[in-house]
């Protein structure tokens, strides 16, 4: 298991970033302990407030005390219907933890664009219908990324107080 904490101060530390984009979150569901010390299985309010204050925590580190922008990406839904508690959990979650500092940390959802009604393998893309998501049914395949790194970095260019280089 990564430990965040860890890992975002590290990168922060090494690489001193203008933006960040995060897309954690596809692989959840795991308990995880409580306030008091037991276990919180996924997907309660409890469960989502401990994945919150995580969420949070990541974000303050990446945004620098607001010297960057963090653009975290929502999940779209999965195929398997057992999932879908887990990734609205999970994006309630980011939305929670987002809130304190919404000039440096922007949402970006996925669901209009890749599963506006529900789980979709393919959608048009450029016009050509396209597979966008991976055969697990959770991640996204090749297609899919590009399409969702143009969104990503059509919402950086809207925000040019990062540095250039």
């Amino acid at each position: 298991m990564v430990d965040w904490g860890q890992l975002s101060a590290s990168q922060v530390r090494h690489h001193r970033p203008d933006a960040v984009v995060v897309f954690i979150g596809a692989n959840e569901g795991f308990p995880m302990p409580g306030p008091g010390g037991g276990e919180l299985r996924c997907c309660g309010p409890e469960w989502a407030a401990v994945y919150a204050n995580r969420a949070r925590r990541l974000a303050e580190t990446y945004r620098q005390r607001g010297a960057a922008h963090v653009y975290w990406i929502t999940l779209p839904a999965a195929r398997d219907q057992d999932r879908l508690p887990i990734s609205r959990a999970v994006n309630a979650a980011i939305e929670v933890a987002a809130q304190p500092w919404r000039a440096q940390v922007h949402l970006i959802d996925t669901e209009p664009v890749f599963t506006p009604g529900g789980y979709r393998d393919a959608m048009t893309v450029g016009g050509r219908r396209t597979i966008v998501r991976a055969p697990d049914g959770i991640h996204l395949n090749e297609a899919g990324s590009k399409l969702l790194a143009d969104m990503v970095l059509g919402r950086i260019g809207q925000h040019r107080t990062y540095k250039e280089g």
